[in-house]
């Protein structure tokens, strides 16, 4: 995790956007096992990030999603 979290900081040292999500207790790459509730969370906040930063149209994600993922990534 530290050389993720230095090459967060220094990312935005030199004015570049990056945003840093942590999902605690989970594997390497659990974002690939689309029955995790985590995982689906962090592909829409990875799909919003890349919209917003190619100017893209917001991301179009199933009716099941959480609330908490969007307020996570409106902090960020």
């Amino acid at each position: 995790m530290s050389t993720v979290a230095y090459t967060h900081s220094r990312l935005v040292d030199l004015g570049r956007a990056s945003d840093l999500h942590v999902w605690h207790g989970l594997r390497h790459a659990f974002h690939l096992t689309k029955t995790l509730l985590e995982s689906q969370q962090a592909l829409r906040v990875i799909a919003r990030f890349f919209s917003k930063h190619l100017e893209l149209p917001p991301p179009q994600f199933e009716a099941q999603h959480s609330r908490d993922a969007d307020a996570d990534y409106a902090q960020n």
